[in-house]
């Protein structure tokens, strides 16, 4: 059986921590019971700690290996603009995603 945009959605949402602690009960019972479910978490888990390695190599080579202090202030205003957006960066982040994801299924 083929996972739903819903299936998706509820994934993204159970890795991002988004989910009531009923709604997250469930996604784990989901991924204790059916093997499909299970390999998309943990495919979509993989993706976004891919994603996070990477934005953190790249923070690396732009400021160079020598100049963590700068870097770290990077990151901590990054989390800061994060934590002051309204979801929307979050939004658009999840449906690149999601479009990877289909594009790389179709190959």
């Amino acid at each position: 059986m083929a996972l739903t945009d819903q299936d998706i959605e509820q994934i993204e949402q159970y890795l991002l921590g988004e989910l009531t602690r009923e709604e997250k009960g469930q996604v784990e019972e989901r991924i204790k019971n059916d093997p499909e479910f299970a390999e998309e978490v943990e495919f979509m888990r993989d993706v976004i700690l891919a994603t996070r390695e990477k934005g953190k190599e790249e923070i690396d080579q732009f400021f160079g290996n020598n100049d963590q202090e700068n870097a770290t202030k990077e990151e901590n205003k990054t989390e800061v603009q994060k934590n002051n957006n309204d979801g929307s960066s979050k939004k658009k982040i999840i449906n690149m995603l999601k479009n990877w994801i289909k594009r790389f299924k179709n190959n």
